[in-house]
């Protein structure tokens, strides 16, 4: 299993964080090797969405349960598709009204050794270019 975890203090207020972490639909506007993603159902704070990815050779989609606690945090986890295991979870903490900490923490295994090999040695780069997206999307809405 792959993980990684990561935390910054960035000048955006909770709220701002929140809310864009958890507009899945607009995922595919800003993430790298996200292709499109879709919400199919809604239930109070649940989502299952779905999410197609896609990078050189590698296209897959995958379902995932997803859980809002507004503006503290965001929790996924898996439900179908190429994966093992899948586990994320953001958390969003208010240092001022402009700054907020966000915890951010990912476990993730696919089920093909081959796949799960081969990603394993860009994996904190794939990371790294994923949370620079949202801290760059943050920028643009927010700033």
């Amino acid at each position: 299993m792959i993980t990684h975890t990561d935390q910054k203090v960035l000048p955006y207020s909770q709220e701002q964080l929140y809310e864009l972490v958890a507009d899945v639909e607009r995922y595919p506007e800003f993430l790298p090797w996200c292709r499109d993603a879709i919400i199919h159902q809604r239930q109070g704070n649940k989502l299952i969405a779905e999410l197609k990815i896609g990078y050189k050779f590698f296209q897959e989609a995958y379902m995932s349960d997803i859980t809002l606690m507004p503006t503290t945090a965001i929790n996924v986890t898996y439900a179908k598709g190429p994966l093992k295991h899948l586990k994320n979870q953001w958390h969003f903490q208010s240092m001022t009204a402009k700054t907020c900490r966000v915890d951010f923490e990912l476990e993730f295994e696919l089920k093909s050794f081959f796949l799960q090999k081969a990603t394993e040695t860009v994996f904190t780069t794939i990371v790294c270019q994923m949370l620079d997206a949202f801290e760059t999307r943050a920028r643009l809405l927010y700033s």
